[in-house]
């Protein structure tokens, strides 16, 4: 089926990259409650998620300060735009799970990379427009017996692809 797809293109990349790398496909993200990018790489060894709200937010390696991690996304270098943060650290919150086809993380520089992502790197690349209209609705709940109330958190995700009409 598509979902173990997925997961075999994800372990077949792992082995035939000629750096160290590991690759999460989404299928893999899917099975998980994560919410982000971060999270989603946060469960991979030597990598350190850094929590703010209740999210991942940063991500660091190998207990590297997150200034020292390089975030891309389709291969391209992803500026941090934000006036009140004067690090280079990627605020991960704005990468939703769902936008996320599969993502690779190096723990190690290779001469491609960029001189300054010394504790690491993550690539992320997005969903392809699918050839068809999709529809997708997730429902999760549970109970935080620290604070004696359910939790409920849910996402919708919709994609078509529109070609306008030439002739």
């Amino acid at each position: 089926g598509k979902l173990e797809e997925g997961e075999k293109r994800s372990t077949q990349m792992t082995k035939l990259s000629p750096n160290a790398v590991v690759v999460v496909s989404a299928e893999t993200a899917a099975k998980l409650p994560d919410k982000n990018g971060a999270e989603v790489v946060g469960r991979i060894p030597g990598v350190v998620m850094e929590r703010d709200q209740g999210e991942g937010r940063y991500i660091s390696f190998r207990g590297t300060p997150s200034d020292w991690s390089a975030a891309r996304i389709n291969g391209d270098r992803l500026p941090v735009a934000d006036e009140d943060n004067n690090s280079r650290a990627l605020n991960f919150d704005v990468l939703p799970t769902s936008l996320i086809e599969y993502a690779v993380v190096a723990r190690t520089l290779t001469p491609d990379m960029e001189g300054d992502n010394i504790g690491g790197s993550v690539d992320f690349h997005t969903r392809f427009v699918p050839d068809k209209t999709t529809l997708q609705a997730t429902l999760s709940g549970g109970y935080n017996a620290q604070a004696q109330k359910p939790m409920v958190n849910g996402s919708t995700e919709c994609g078509t692809k529109f070609e306008p009409f030439v002739g």
